[in-house]
């Protein structure tokens, strides 16, 4: 959580990146430069998994050649500070797959939560609608994170959600080790 993964165009759509080229997509693309995007466009949502990412005045062109041998260390739940948000929501945010996974606020903030949960309060994250927030986060020269632990439509109404599912196991080769007494 805090790496850049992606952007929004003008348009509402969302293009969606992995966070290891976050910092590149940083380096070549700034908010209001138009770009040349190519990936797969999903069909339920306004979202794309971009392949490439070109910003169109300069060239630089930021591209998915596949997963790296080693990822590089992301932040960890211990650099997540305590954090409250309010706002109106500007727009729904969504997972690679297209679920619900999170809003946009109208001053930048993204909130983050569970898509299971993100589902069961779709009515309160409508673009529009006030929203309150309360959990961990980061906040760096791109914006604020939320994962958030409690939501309400407003300070006074929040309610505390589930903790979140643990992370999927990766994909790969899974390594076993066996008793030495075999």
């Amino acid at each position: 959580m805090g790496d850049v993964d992606g952007l929004i165009l003008e348009d509402g759509t969302e293009i969606h990146l992995p966070p290891r080229l976050g910092t590149l997509l940083a380096d070549a693309v700034k908010p209001g430069d138009r770009v040349t995007v190519h990936g797969l466009r999903a069909r339920a949502v306004p979202m794309m998994q971009a392949v490439a990412i070109t910003n169109d005045a300069t060239g630089r062109t930021v591209t998915d050649g596949g997963p790296p041998g080693t990822p590089p260390p992301a932040a960890t739940r211990g650099d997540r500070q305590a954090m409250t948000a309010q706002g109106r929501v500007r727009l729904q945010l969504h997972g690679p797959r297209g679920d619900l996974n999170g809003v946009l606020l109208t001053d930048g903030t993204i909130i983050r939560l569970p898509p299971p949960e993100a589902q069961r309060l779709s009515e309160l994250l409508r673009p529009g609608m006030p929203l309150a927030a309360q959990g961990r986060g980061v906040a760096g020269p791109f914006g604020r994170v939320l994962e958030a632990t409690r939501l309400g439509a407003d300070p006074a109404s929040m309610t505390a959600l589930p903790p979140a599912p643990p992370p999927p196991l990766r994909h790969g080769p899974q390594v076993q080790e066996q008793p030495a007494w075999r």
